[in-house]
Formats: structure tokens, sequence, C-alpha cells
């Protein structure tokens, strides 16, 4: 069986001025960690596309590398690697609609995703229909309004709030807004930014940043729950990513688990891996959800090395084992260029 892993920025797909630094070493990560995963599966050949401006691929002899130059060579060798192999996976940012996209080239080419469907990923990715979405069911979520920076300290919810894209990843032009006098400072940086030309407002909550994953198969039914993780994040109120640890002591597992599933109960054409992020409010124990994310995400670099199992054989082949994943007994700190191992006793999931 040939596996296309297609990371959209390493891969040579970007077409442009460099992206965020982070955008770049986080997807690094996850095409590393993954192909090796697929690489170590039985009976299957990796493909890979490589952008030759960022030099010599970091994949051994066992992976398939065709190195691009360009984004439009890139685009040729995508459409023909999704035709010529069996299952493609995607790694892509959500904003602009770049995951969306790519997803539909994958459908309109007749390619087997191993993910989400094009119509999952632009739900997933409209932040605005995703609360509204989860309101309406009644699961724990944050509400959001459409932002259009008029008059915002005059109605809709009271001080801190966040201000987010739309449509954002990686925490890209997000600002916490402490109060009336913060947000005057901040109103010239959030009228110039790109990423808010559509944006959106939330109650800034006070808790603990988790995240969890899931694994669902072609018929969205979830075969596999893994353990939640804490999110390291920035405190300057920008909330940029730095890590996380695998799995979070002290959570309320299954609550999680719960909240999470029905979630992704709600959105039709959710497949293969899901990250959710949720915020364990001060004094809680329950989650309120934060974001649906359709696609890998970072935690999948400490998922990886906790799991005693192949994930990357659970993704290509979901419900297909009935066997519960095994996790070794350690704790994973994970940054986005990758994890490091501390032995830690009593690591379970269900």
């Amino acid at each position: 069986m040939r596996v296309f892993v297609s990371e959209f920025i390493c891969g040579g797909a970007w077409n442009g001025s460099l992206p965020e630094p982070s955008l770049i070493r986080e997807g690094a990560a996850m095409l590393a960690s993954v192909v090796g995963d697929f690489a170590r599966a039985p009976g299957v050949r990796v493909c890979a596309t490589w952008d030759g401006t960022r030099g010599v691929s970091p994949f051994g002899s066992d992976v398939e590398v065709l190195e691009v130059f360009s984004a439009d060579e890139e685009a040729e060798r995508f459409r023909q690697l999704v035709r010529e192999c069996d299952a493609t996976l995607l790694i892509a940012p959500e904003f602009e609609g770049i995951l969306a996209k790519r997803t539909a080239a994958v459908e309109a080419a007749g390619g087997h995703l191993l993910g989400s469907s094009s119509a999952a990923v632009a739900h997933c990715a409209d932040k605005l229909r995703v609360a509204e979405t989860l309101q309406a069911a009644g699961i724990p979520t944050i509400p959001a309004e459409s932002s259009s920076f008029e008059n915002e300290s005059q109605a809709g919810f009271s001080f801190p709030w966040v201000i987010k894209p739309r449509d954002g990843a990686g925490s890209q032009s997000t600002f916490r807004v402490n109060d009336a006098a913060h947000w005057q400072q901040l109103l010239p940086d959030l009228l110039t930014a790109p990423l808010l030309r559509q944006a959106i407002r939330q109650p800034f909550v006070s808790g603990r940043p988790l995240s969890v994953g899931l694994i669902l198969n072609d018929e969205g039914e979830i075969c596999d729950y893994l353990p939640p993780c804490d999110q390291l994040l920035s405190d300057d109120g920008r909330f940029r990513y730095l890590g996380g640890r695998v799995p979070a002591a002290g959570v309320p597992t299954e609550r999680i688990h719960e909240v999470a599933a029905a979630a992704c109960r709600l959105i039709p054409g959710l497949r293969g891996y899901i990250g959710i992020d949720l915020v364990l409010p001060e004094g809680a124990d329950t989650p309120v959800i934060v974001e649906i994310n359709p696609r890998l995400t970072t935690s999948w670099l400490g998922y990886s090395v906790l799991c005693q199992d192949n994930l990357a054989q659970r993704v290509l082949s979901p419900g297909r084992s009935r066997r519960p994943l095994r996790w070794r007994s350690a704790t994973i700190d994970y940054v986005p260029q990758g994890p490091t191992l501390s032995p830690r006793e009593g690591v379970s999931a269900r």
C-alpha cells in the first residue's frame, strides 16, 4: 500500500512570503513524525513531497520523496500522487480555506482521504459557526459573535475579551483585551491585521487549557479515545502555542471524552484523527470546547511516543482492531520541534 503524506508548507505548496516560523516548525515536526509512523507500518510505502529550497529532506531511504522547487510544481506532483497512491493524509493550516481546498482537491481527484470531508473541514474552520452549532446542541463551549471593531466596548461581552480570526490557526492574530483602555491601545493593530478582516469576539474563560485526540472511522464512529493533553500557552495575552504535555494529570478524562465525542457527532463528515481544544474552567469539572481541528495537531508528537501501538495504523484502518490502545507509563513533554520523555507511573487511557 502506498500512502501519500502531504504537508502544505514544507511539502512545497506555500506560495508567497514566508509563513509564521511557528507554522514551519510545527508542520515539519508533524510531517517527520507521521511519515516515520506510517513507514513503520507493515506493508506501507510512504510518499511525500519536499520543498527542495529547504535543503535535503529529513526522511530516510524507506520514504519515497519527490522534491519540488515551486508551488506550481508541487500542485502537479500533488495531483499525481493523490491519483497514484492508495490513501492520502493531509497536514495543512485551516486559515484562508487552505485545508478545505486541499481536501476538496483530493475528493475531486478520486483519492482516498485519511481524514475529514471538505464540508466538515470548512465547517470546523469557521469558528463562529462551530460555536453556534455547539451552543444550539447544548454542548459546553465559549460563545462567539462577529467583530467589526466598531463600538465593541458598548455591547456584548464584558471584559476581558478574546479577539481572533474567524478562520485562524496557530493563535495567529489572537489578542486578549483586558479593558476599554487596552482596547483602544490595540485597535490600530487589529484594524490592520490581514487575518482579522473577518474576526470573532469571545469572552475570556480563565482555566486550564487542554486538548484531546480522537480517531473516527469512515462512518464517523469514534474508534479510539486518546489521553487528554495539557496545552502550554504564552501568558502575554497572545495565546501563542508553546507545546504540551501528555497525559494531563488530575483532569476529568471521561468527561473530557464525553464532551469531545458529542461535538464530533454533531458535524457530518468528520473522519480520521480529530483534535479538540478545550478549557477546564477554574473550579469546574466539565470542560468547554474552544475549537474542533479536523486534522492532525501538534499533540500527535506526544501521542506517537506515548503510545505503544502505531497510531498511524489506527488512522489507516480505524475500527479494524478492537484491542484498546496501549500507553507507556511515562509523561511526554513536546514542543513544536518534537517530544521528550519523562518516566512516570500509572498512565492509562480508555
